[in-house]
């Protein structure tokens, strides 16, 4: 007699996009990689995989915190450095007329060891005739960007990224007047508070929840 086929137990991951609302702080819920804190609830800032990590009982009969973290795969691949041809999620530290230089700190949904200082280019922030970009008006400093690792660069650089691909750029903003910005439109952010909007290259991530 034939066995039966086990059924998978393996759930599948909530998917998220930055500005969606996961769960409220009041039930134990704490932000971690990829989430912040904000009026009582746990809201995404990257887009990707929502993944939920209990902390250990301290023993003193406070109930465990669920750490809310946002993975960028369900497989989970480890990466200790930048690797080139992977996607690094990374923040703009300052920008210049000609290239914005960032500080990778992810590598798919690997949080690194330590961060890597990176350039990108003018000629790398979109597939068009880059002498007519504004660099400001694709990235500001304190943005969270998704970028592919094109090469090596020197020593002061380490990483040439790319937010060229309509799938990478911008996904999590700082605006002039201090707030964290969402996705609006391809090319804009907004304040999901005050409704403030400002330019950038958006990373168009389809919206997997819908």
């Amino acid at each position: 007699m034939p066995r039966s086929a086990k059924k998978s137990t393996k759930e599948k991951k909530k998917t998220c996009i930055p500005g969606d609302r996961l769960f409220n702080s009041s039930d134990g819920y704490r932000s971690g990689f990829g989430t912040y804190e904000e009026r009582g609830s746990i809201i995404a800032s990257l887009h990707g995989y929502v993944c939920v990590k209990e902390t250990g009982s301290g023993g003193d009969g406070k109930e465990n915190e669920k750490i809310v973290e946002i993975q960028q795969s369900e497989e989970g691949k480890k990466y200790i450095t930048p690797v080139v041809g992977t996607i690094a999620t990374a923040r703009v530290v300052s920008i210049t007329q000609r290239l914005a230089k960032c500080s990778i700190f992810c590598v798919e949904d690997s949080v690194l060891p330590c961060e890597f200082s990176a350039t990108l280019r003018k000629e790398d922030m979109k597939d068009a005739d880059y002498s007519k970009i504004i660099v400001w008006e694709y990235v500001k400093p304190g943005d969270i960007i998704l970028a592919r690792i094109l090469g090596v660069g020197d020593i002061q650089t380490a990483y040439i990224l790319s937010i060229a691909e309509d799938e990478l750029g911008v996904v999590s903003a700082l605006g002039e007047n201090g707030e964290r910005l969402v996705r609006h439109t391809l090319t804009s952010v907004k304040s999901p508070i005050s409704d403030y909007q400002e330019l950038r290259k958006v990373a168009q991530i389809p919206i997997l929840n819908k």
